[in-house]
């Protein structure tokens, strides 16, 4: 049986009729997965795209390709798709999720850690997400909170207010209150203000046809 460390993890390297049912393994897979099964695993990284029925995955999630399952899945750590995502049932992420293609849940969805989809997102159930990571073309990302009237720009956190009143008065961070990079925070700032209201709004309300 091969095995691959990455970052610290040792992984079982997946070869055709293995069985993916152990929560105490980790799985690497080096091809595309057609899994009908359900898969059940310590941690699970894919270099292409994957294909399954119900998943759990006690630890980390990483999918480079795309990622479809048939069913429900629970990611307990962490979970990064650099594809598209499909998901039949319920989705539970209990730590931080990044998925840069599109995505589609037809349950519900509950992400505990920053959430971000740079493509299309469809969620058809309730959806349960406290924070929300944004990159809106400016210099820093941004992370706005559900639960407080914080919003994160790079590495310093205020209230909404309070930066307010930091660009109103121009007070300078980093670069020159002139400047055209000043400019577009200033811009990406004011839209995640509205996507503060529309994250209230997409955790008390199911999806409306």
């Amino acid at each position: 049986m091969k095995t691959k460390t990455i970052s610290v993890t040792e992984y079982i390297v997946y070869e055709s009729g293995m069985k993916i049912n152990d929560p105490t393994k980790s799985y690497y897979f080096a091809e595309d997965l057609n899994y009908e099964e359900d898969i059940i695993c310590l941690n699970f990284y894919a270099v292409k795209n994957v294909v399954s029925g119900n998943q759990v995955v006690s630890g980390n999630q990483v999918v480079r390709g795309y990622q479809v399952v048939r069913g429900y899945q629970v990611v307990r750590g962490n979970q990064v798709v650099s594809g598209n995502q499909v998901v039949s049932g319920n989705q539970v992420v209990s730590g931080n999720q990044e998925v840069s293609g599109n995505q589609e849940v037809s349950g519900n969805q509950e992400v505990s850690g920053n959430q971000v989809v740079r493509g299309n997102q469809v969620v058809r159930g309730y959806q349960v997400v406290r924070f929300v990571r944004l990159y809106l073309y400016c210099r820093y990302a941004i992370i706005i909170d559900r639960d407080t009237d914080n919003i994160k720009i790079g590495c310093r956190e205020k209230t909404i207010p309070q930066w307010q009143n930091h660009f109103k008065n121009k007070k300078s961070y980093e670069n020159d209150p002139e400047s055209l990079q000043y400019k577009k925070v200033e811009f990406a700032f004011n839209i995640a203000v509205q996507m503060k209201g529309q994250l209230v709004l997409m955790n008390t309300k199911p999806f409306q046809p």
